[in-house]
């Protein structure tokens, strides 16, 4: 199974790859996310080299599993499929990484259901950076797929794509519900703009959060993963302020309720966010 086929199918048993001898099998033990396009790919990779971290059965970083559900719920057979899905011996931990969960509806719900004590890895970066990448991924991928040309192509950018770049932008909603289904002591948020600064402190403090022994360092650590050449202009300064301005709200929002991560570190919003401790204390609950 290629990471193609997740997208357009959920894994069924026939993909799963045998259990060997005194492994346990049973829901993951991690599981990263979201969001897309803020270094999930390159955070996966260095926690993937880790010594005591096997791949799940599927062989695959994301699974995207409860992202294929729509309003019905997934029955006992569905989240067992899922726990199924890892495996691991003594010591060793085993997981995945499925940004759509952050936005895909219900598939939280689905997670929480399945796994609910997992720890979860939560990456965010600046959105206006997020919004010109994630059009570049579905324009390179999506139009190839459905073969959209000429008025087509057209139509699909702007009435499908870039709509869903800018509200994939926005997080809020989507890091609110994660709070009421999981406990706040297993979400971990790494900051990209953060861990390409200090990749080494940040991945220490990642490896920490997972229970890993975080005396372990892992080959070019610093190395580009998942790069792709973008097909679209990116936006100039001006534009990207009238994205930023969009998103504003959203990113007030966010610093609320990720008192950890630094906005100084996101150009268009620095020094122009709302000052309110006593919300961000309320919106965060008792973590």
């Amino acid at each position: 199974m290629n990471i193609a086929d997740t997208i357009q199918r959920p894994f069924s048993q026939d993909d799963l790859g045998p259990v060997p001898m005194g492994w346990r099998v049973g829901p993951p033990d991690f599981v990263g996310v979201g969001c897309g396009k803020a270094g999930s790919t390159w955070w996966h990779s260095l926690v993937a080299q880790h010594p005591q971290v096997v791949p799940n059965r599927v062989g695959l970083k994301e699974l995207h599993y409860f992202s294929h559900f729509s309003w019905e719920k997934p029955d006992n057979a569905a989240i067992e499929l899922y726990r199924s899905a890892f495996a691991r011996p003594p010591g060793h931990l085993c997981g995945e990484w499925s940004a759509s969960f952050l936005f895909a509806p219900f598939a939280l719900e689905g997670l929480a259901q399945a796994a609910p004590d997992a720890k979860l890895v939560l990456t965010v970066r600046n959105p206006v950076d997020r919004v010109a990448s994630l059009l570049n991924q579905f324009l390179v991928y999506r139009a190839r797929l459905v073969g959209a040309e000429g008025d087509a192509a057209t139509v699909f950018r702007r009435w499908s794509l870039f709509p869903e770049a800018m509200h994939k932008a926005r997080i809020a909603d989507g890091i609110t519900r994660l709070f009421d289904l999981f406990p706040r002591e297993n979400i971990h948020i790494v900051q990209y703009e953060t861990a390409k600064k200090r990749t080494k402190s940040e991945l220490v403090r990642t490896l920490d959060f997972l229970g890993l022994d975080s005396t372990w360092s892992p080959n070019n650590a610093s190395r580009h993963v998942h790069r792709q050449p973008y097909v679209i202009e990116k936006p100039n300064a001006d534009e990207r302020a009238r994205i930023a301005d969009w998103l504003r709200c959203d990113v007030e929002r966010t610093a609320q309720l990720l008192p950890e991560i630094d906005i100084n570190l996101w150009p268009e919003f620095a020094g122009g966010l709302r000052s309110n401790e006593a919300d961000a204390g309320s919106l965060i609950g008792a973590s």
